[in-house]
């Protein structure tokens, strides 16, 4: 169930063609695991973001992504209620 959830969030972001790209290059399985992996090496948005549908804030980096969270501090959210809610814990750094 939790898998199919995050290729959701990777359709809606776009990645999920990469992500199964990534799977097919690198002989993985498609695999919770995996897919978690992918998520923090590749997927930096924040979660305010997400959840607002402004889909276009994604970061190709996490240094970049960094810069716009210290230049716009509203975009964090806390972490222990992240953690509580679960929905949106894959995007936690």
């Amino acid at each position: 169930m939790e898998l199919l959830i995050l290729k959701e969030y990777l359709n809606l972001l776009n990645h999920l063609d990469l992500y199964l790209l990534y799977i097919k290059n690198t002989n993985k399985k498609d695999s919770l695991k995996n897919i978690k992996l992918y998520f923090n090496n590749n997927i930096f948005i924040s979660i305010t973001d997400f959840k607002e549908k402004k889909y276009n804030k994604l970061f190709k980096n996490k240094r970049d992504f960094k810069n716009y969270l210290s230049q716009n501090p509203g975009q964090m959210l806390n972490k222990d209620l992240i953690k509580k809610e679960k929905t949106y814990r894959i995007f936690l750094r």
